[in-house]
């Protein structure tokens, strides 16, 4: 029974391959999560493995990952991506494969980033790097070598297309890759592009019609749209309205053709167009993203045209993620609820979403990542701090902490900020473990509670630890009764202590260079937590 089982499953995906289907369906963009301008700015635990099983659990089936590669590359090596990035992909790529989801590795820079005739000399090299590191991944792991290539011709930008793919097939002939047309991976290019003899090869759009309903109240167009609000879908003439600060610019001529192209037989007749273009070409064909801003819209009008949008493009047979989960085009409502309506009409269950029960005994901070309701680190001088990973307690990387200046601070901060008024009265303890160069080292431990309205200040209260000897670890517990308040500057000025501190408001926690320059020297810090059970 199992060989049949085994059979029938490697017969189906050789027949999707061979027939111009690509192995999901639909999906969903994960943004403003690797979409950073250095690798210090990821916060992690955005997204959780307890995030993938929700959405494996609606029906989910592939998740398109946005990432900022060309700004997590060292450009003076070839332009070599960061070794703690790719750790962090593999784990996101371990809780897909666990769970059988499609994974897109798009690598998605700014739109400020105009994609030049020397651009493959920026993709090739980190192509044939990630190529390298996922080629032995299963075939849920698929690349898409850029999102929405602009500022260049479609000729000029094949030939770059061209040069990317045949370095990557060089290394890893098996992985589904990803190609678009250039101006912003429009569906209006895709006879541009050149059709490839590989099977392996994915076809993609991207579909925002009609853009005056799908990106009202966008400010970073231009001129900002952010006045532009509830213009409906379908088109209804009585309720059309458009400011006059748009007379005699483009969204005035957009607003003009409004009549035509917000219908839903302009749709149609566009995603009927698409789909000829898969047909014609007998190619796989995916669309990578579309949705409808979530400032200015009438709900009911933005459910209905996703409705409208992801039917047509089941019906024609190309999958899609919609842009996207939890921020500005997401899933969710204004009050950050899951909008289940919406979730029915893409043809997903509606699940609620719930967050993840947190461990009560401790409140982890730092193990090899910021962790959950922990922003990304921030520091006086982030060019002093590394993700090290050839010297750690546990996991796979410390933090390296180099040449710091007087008063210089690593900062960790809470969102929301933390209550830990329980921890404090029992008896909770900040456990972590450092590793210094020099013995007889001084520095700070440091919480910070909020400032909750103008006549209160952000109170400090510290702990000074000394090394006692250098280039050994040493683990530390310290009980959160043993930090004692210092005060708090601000604007310029020292207050001192007025036995305010609230540790039912805790903005963040620091490490501080309190005591003494840290000019060279270095201090490794691992696995930080705040524990309760022993």
């Amino acid at each position: 029974m199992r060989k049949i089982f085994l059979f029938v499953f490697i017969f189906l995906f050789v027949y999707n391959i061979y027939n111009g289907q690509t192995q999901f369906t639909k999906g969903v963009n994960l943004t403003n999560w690797f979409q950073t301008q250095n690798i210090y700015e990821i916060n992690f635990t955005k997204f959780t493995k307890d995030d993938f099983i929700y959405l494996k659990s609606i029906g989910c089936n592939v998740i398109r990952i946005p990432i900022n590669f060309q700004a997590m590359v060292d450009v003076k090596n070839n332009y070599k991506v960061d070794d703690y990035l790719l750790f962090l992909l593999d784990k996101v790529c371990d809780w897909a494969e666990e769970l059988k989801i499609n994974i897109i590795i798009d690598n998605h820079p700014f739109r400020k980033d105009i994609t030049n005739e020397n651009y493959d000399k920026i993709l090739i090299p980190i192509w044939k790097e990630l190529s390298n590191h996922f080629k032995n991944r299963s075939h849920l792991i698929h690349y898409e070598i850029l999102n929405e290539p602009h500022g260049i011709s479609n000729f000029k930008w094949n030939k770059i297309q061209q040069n990317v793919l045949n370095e990557t097939r060089k290394i890893d002939t098996t992985h589904s890759v990803i190609i678009g047309a250039a101006n912003f991976n429009s569906y209006k290019d895709l006879d541009s592009l050149t059709i490839y003899n590989d099977k392996n090869i994915i076809y993609t759009f991207h579909f925002y019609e009609p853009f005056l309903f799908t990106h009202q109240g966008a400010s970073w167009i231009n001129p900002s749209m952010e006045k532009v609000k509830n213009i409906p879908f379908p088109y209804n003439e009585k309720k059309m309205y458009l400011d006059n600060s748009f007379s005699k610019t483009w969204i005035q001529s957009l607003f003009k053709r409004y009549k035509i192209e917000g219908t839903e037989n302009y749709l149609n007749e566009m995603i009927d167009k698409i789909s000829a273009f898969k047909k014609k070409n007998n190619v796989k064909l995916f669309c990578g993203e579309f949705g409808v801003l979530n400032f200015n819209v009438n709900k009911n009008d933005r459910n209905f045209w996703h409705k409208l949008v992801s039917e047509n493009f089941t019906k024609n047979e190309i999958p899609w993620t919609v842009w996207d989960f939890n921020s500005d085009f997401g899933m969710f409502n204004s009050d950050q609820e899951i909008n289940l309506e919406l979730l029915e009409l893409l043809n997903y269950k509606p699940i609620n979403y719930v967050n993840q029960i947190l461990d009560k005994c401790s409140i982890k901070i730092f193990s090899d990542f910021c962790e959950n309701e922990v922003q990304p680190i921030k520091s006086t001088n982030l060019k002093n701090i590394t993700f090290a990973n050839e010297d750690k307690t546990e996991g796979e990387f410390s933090l390296k902490w180099e040449n710091a200046e007087k008063y210089s601070t690593i900062t960790f901060d809470f969102s929301p900020d933390k209550n830990l008024q329980n921890q404090a009265n029992e008896n909770a303890v900040v456990k972590f473990s450092m590793k210094f160069s020099h013995a007889n080292t001084r520095i700070d431990l440091r919480f910070v509670d909020s400032k909750i309205n103008s006549s209160d200040h952000a109170w400090r209260k510290n702990y000074s630890i000394e090394s006692v000897n250098s280039n050994s670890w040493q683990k530390f517990e310290i009980p959160l009764n043993d930090f004692y308040e210092t005060g708090c500057y601000e604007n310029g000025k020292w207050y001192n202590p007025e036995n305010k501190f609230d540790w039912s408001e805790i903005d963040k926690f620091e490490i501080v260079a309190e005591q003494e320059s840290l000019i060279g020297k270095t201090i490794l810090l691992d696995e930080i937590e705040i524990s309760i059970c022993n």
